[in-house]
């Protein structure tokens, strides 16, 4: 299947999972993820500057960097992912939304502060590309954030190695999993993050900054008992096993 297939797809689930008050594990890991990395925007950004975010999805960061002032520059492969937001910020003169890919993005040289790259790296086949153009696009000293699962975590180690052989077979006998990512055959990474940075830094960066997050077991997208006892889990994981969380986020300088 191609990725923009794929995300037109599920764009309407994907902004459920973003915006309403769901306690699957999927969303409450995209929101605490979330609050993350606007947390590190807060520590790096300069007020008022101008983002841009690659891959943005649903855009739920749009508001929140609104809010501090930055302008906003949505981009995406598929319009119906931020399409909704794009209406909710139709009268916005700093939130501006284009179609693209990271490997090619439609922005010039030097022209944005920051950029962030949340979970999608691992869609891509390389890093190389993706790096090399939000070098491009970033101001000097630029920051960039970017998020990825993390192959440090021993759930998503298992995981690689049999989606080979487990995701052919549960398209056959589960059809209602197609449209989840591990069965999909899309192309999906999970990254060892040495490797990731040491890439980053042939094509320019100094690393800032890095952490991991999502400790709570992760097998399916099943329900969490509360927000409260996830947290709970984050703050043991990230004291007794930092960097192993299932999302690994590095803030890079250009």
């Amino acid at each position: 299947m191609d990725i923009r297939d794929f995300y037109r797809q599920v764009s309407s689930q994907y902004y459920r999972e973003t915006f309403e008050e769901t306690c699957t594990l999927s969303s409450v890991t995209r929101k605490v993820r979330t609050r993350r990395v606007v947390e590190m925007l807060d520590r790096h950004l300069p007020i008022k500057s101008i983002l841009a975010d690659l891959g943005c999805g649903p855009a739920q960061f749009a508001e929140p960097l609104l809010e501090r002032g930055h302008s906003y520059v949505g981009i995406d492969i598929s319009a119906e992912m931020y399409r909704e937001m794009a209406m909710r910020l139709l009268g916005s003169p700093r939130a501006t939304f284009l179609t693209g890919s990271v490997e090619k993005i439609p922005l010039p040289d030097s022209s944005v502060d920051a950029a962030i790259c949340i979970g999608v790296v691992e869609y891509l086949r390389e890093n190389h590309a993706a790096l090399a153009e939000i070098y491009r696009i970033l101001k000097r000293p630029g920051v960039a954030i970017f998020t990825f699962p993390n192959l440090r975590y021993p759930i998503y180690l298992l995981r690689t190695g049999l989606r080979p052989v487990l995701a052919p077979v549960l398209r056959m006998i589960a059809p209602d999993l197609r449209d989840t990512v591990y069965v999909s055959g899309i192309t999906h990474r999970n990254l060892w993050p040495h490797r990731f940075l040491r890439e980053a830094v042939q094509c320019g960066f100094t690393v800032r900054e890095r952490c991991s997050h999502g400790y709570y077991p992760r097998l399916f997208n099943h329900r969490v008992p509360s927000l409260r006892f996830y947290l709970l889990m984050e703050r043991w994981g990230e004291r007794f096993l930092p960097g192993m969380g299932a999302n690994y986020i590095v803030c890079l300088n250009k």
